[in-house]
């Protein structure tokens, strides 16, 4: 418990740098999980990408990407989540999702709903709306909210860090945009980095119930000075 003590307590600053710095550090930690974890969401882009390609088959891509993509992104997140608080980390945790399965599909859907629609509406506002949602996955999967009381409680705790938010997301297309010039090989590091950086900055922000997660009920929150 002592070496995972020690980084509980070295938690990032909400800013860009330190959490793309943290994720980093979390990714050499949960990479064991995270390899294979990635391995199975180039597999899942894949499969649906080959279902796109009519427009029956693009229902059935959507259909896949809503019910089957997005609890693995969610279980994903959850797992970045974990690597970035240095709790012990294997591609079963990925499956905690499937406890929240509901909602985690009904918060991607609305979620891309509201995103798209602010899109539409001059851009700023689906921008606005993509970041105060950030926090999205980690509440259905970690605390068991639903998809409405998600959205809710991830704009009330991105309210102040809209900037690291927008910093994050930044650097992560910018990162995928040098992937995509290494032949395109770069973009999954890339956005498994994005990923890992995101929590980080969950992490910086949010401490956990002391029951998020059977393995660390040892670690008591600690108390933000």
């Amino acid at each position: 418990m002592a070496p995972y003590r020690a980084l509980w307590e070295a938690l990032p600053e909400p800013d860009p740098a330190a959490c793309w710095e943290h994720g980093l550090a979390a990714i050499r930690r949960g990479r064991a999980a995270l390899i294979p974890l990635t391995l199975l969401g180039v597999l899942a882009a894949v499969v649906g990408a080959s279902l796109s390609r009519s427009l029956a088959g693009a229902l059935g891509g959507l259909a896949f990407a809503l019910f089957v993509t997005a609890p693995f992104q969610a279980g994903f997140a959850y797992v970045c989540l974990r690597a970035a608080r240095g709790v012990p980390t294997a591609p079963r945790h990925a499956l905690k999702a499937l406890d929240n399965y509901r909602e985690a599909v009904a918060s991607t859907a609305l979620v891309w709903l509201g995103t798209t629609l602010g899109l539409a509406c001059f851009v700023a506002p689906g921008v606005g709306f993509y970041c105060r949602t950030r926090f999205v996955p980690y509440l259905v999967v970690e605390e068991g909210l639903d998809a409405a009381a998600a959205i809710q409680e991830s704009f009330r705790l991105t309210h102040g860090h809209e900037a690291a938010i927008l910093g994050v997301t930044a650097l992560g297309l910018a990162a995928c945009g040098v992937g995509l010039l290494l032949f395109g090989v770069g973009v999954v590091p890339a956005l498994v980095w994005w990923d890992a950086a995101l929590a980080s900055l969950y992490h910086a922000v949010v401490l956990p119930s002391e029951a998020w997660d059977p393995e660390s009920r040892l670690m008591r929150p600690l108390a933000r000075a």
